[in-house]
């Protein structure tokens, strides 16, 4: 960035925050609050305010009341700029809002900007198209993140604590995270605009979120394949079917974007635990239970099948096996998955990060456990 470009910026920014502090105080807007968004999401593409970054989640732990002004002053932030630097900022500031797990923060169905049409205009068109596209990928899977955590949050509080998903709900809930994985996929940036650091930052919290996500899945497709053996069903099963066809070549692409990331030199990739082949013979029983299923909906089995529903049991099961630093794993014969329910206190613990934007995750970065030999993920 030249240094004019860095001068224009910073004065945008003291400008913005001297017209904050000035804005009276009301349920949309409060004075401070604007500012720390505004310095959170500088035009410094060269540092990250990691001080009014965690105020910002501060505010929002401490009360629901402060959410809305945050909204209104990101949102008004977001629409005006045609700074990729300014929209990359408040896509991270905002995903590490969502990562503080406030059930305020769920029932909010979309994100309060759109971002599908932007165009930066302080760079060179050559150099813009490749930041563009980056943005507009990392919002939109931001927005059906949004859109998931409130559908789900919808479903919880109609059906209550105490009832759980039906099969084909749970199936369909996996559905939506593998629609999720395909489009954190995307969130990919060229090689050239890969070298710059605020795209490698971002590129982290992509990667923690992507095994986020990812790990949640294998975990509720153990549980969805037990209940499949447990009570059959053609439709069932085949629901089943169709989300494991899916993760066989979803494995692939997942390789592959962890091979770039590496590559490109992000740093919780170079970190991420090997991926290990779920078995092949999940598809082809499942294809036998669709094929076998008999009029009241169960499953025929033999003594294979018995033992390969017990095999997945293990793979369900959250309690056994925990490790004395507080870390769950379960592990089976050939290969181990790890339970991302860690206590916040015990993760706190062992936790470093450099991004600020990370620190609001549920999940510690891969490189921020110290001394722990990362357990392998499951591919299919």
């Amino acid at each position: 960035m030249r240094l004019w470009q860095r001068l224009a910026g910073a004065l945008k920014d003291g400008n913005s925050v001297w017209v904050a502090r000035l804005s009276r105080r009301t349920s949309f807007r409060n004075p401070d609050l604007e500012a720390a968004v505004i310095k959170a999401t500088s035009h410094d593409q060269h540092r990250i305010d990691c001080k009014n970054v965690q105020r910002v989640f501060q505010w929002v732990r401490t009360s629901p009341l402060y959410l809305k002004p945050l909204v209104w002053s990101l949102a008004m932030r977001m629409q005006k700029t045609r700074s990729w630097v300014v929209a990359l900022k408040g896509l991270m500031l905002m995903h590490g809002i969502y990562c503080c797990d406030l059930a305020i923060v769920q029932k909010m169905d979309r994100l309060p900007f759109d971002l599908t049409n932007f165009r930066d205009e302080h760079v060179s068109q050559d150099k813009a198209w490749a930041y563009n596209a980056f943005v507009r990928s990392y919002f939109a899977y931001l927005d059906q993140k949004s859109a998931f955590i409130s559908m789900e949050f919808q479903k919880k509080s109609k059906r209550g604590k105490k009832s759980e998903d039906t099969l084909m709900e749970e199936l369909e809930k996996l559905q939506a995270m593998q629609d999720l994985i395909d489009m954190l996929l995307q969130v990919k940036p060229d090689y050239a605009s890969s070298h710059n650091g605020l795209i490698l930052e971002a590129m982290d919290c992509v990667i923690v979120e992507l095994f986020d996500v990812y790990g949640k899945f294998c975990k509720g497709i153990a549980r969805a394949l037990l209940r499949i053996y447990d009570i059959g069903g053609k439709m069932e099963a085949g629901a089943g079917l169709t989300v494991l066809q899916k993760a066989a070549t979803q494995s692939g692409h997942l390789s592959a974007y962890f091979d770039f990331c590496r590559e490109i030199g992000v740093l919780n990739a170079s970190q991420c635990p090997q991926m290990e082949r779920f078995p092949d013979g999940c598809i082809k029983d499942l294809e036998r239970i669709f094929n076998g299923a008999d009029e009241k909906g169960r499953f025929k089995g033999d003594d294979e099948d018995k033992a390969i529903a017990s095999y997945i049991n293990a793979i369900a099961c959250k309690d056994e096996h925990k490790g004395s630093d507080g870390m769950k794993t379960v592990i089976t014969e050939k290969w181990e998955v790890f339970d991302d329910e860690m206590a916040l206190d015990d993760r706190e613990k062992t936790a470093f990060s450099t991004n600020p934007f990370e620190e609001s995750y549920r999940i510690v970065p891969y490189q921020a456990v110290h001394n722990q030999v990362l357990p392998d993920l499951i591919i299919f």
